[in-house]
């Protein structure tokens, strides 16, 4: 990536409230597609540790919900 690029990044999140309501039956689970899972914080932790800096977040996707 250049000095000035951004990665934009769009998961499933295990500290959603959808999550917390439908436990093993959310749509965000979808395996094998997401073979692994993050919480906000562990994924920006790996970001951080990769040298990227986290400038904004959204609490929502780029795509429909799924309810």
């Amino acid at each position: 990536m250049k000095d000035d690029g951004r990665l934009i990044i769009e998961v499933p999140r295990l500290d959603s409230l959808t999550f917390r309501l439908y436990g093993d039956r959310w749509p965000g689970l979808q395996a094998p597609q997401h073979a692994s899972l993050f919480d906000r914080e562990r994924l920006v932790a790996m970001a951080k540790a990769e040298g990227h800096d986290v400038v904004d977040r959204l609490p929502y996707g780029a795509f429909p919900p799924y309810f």
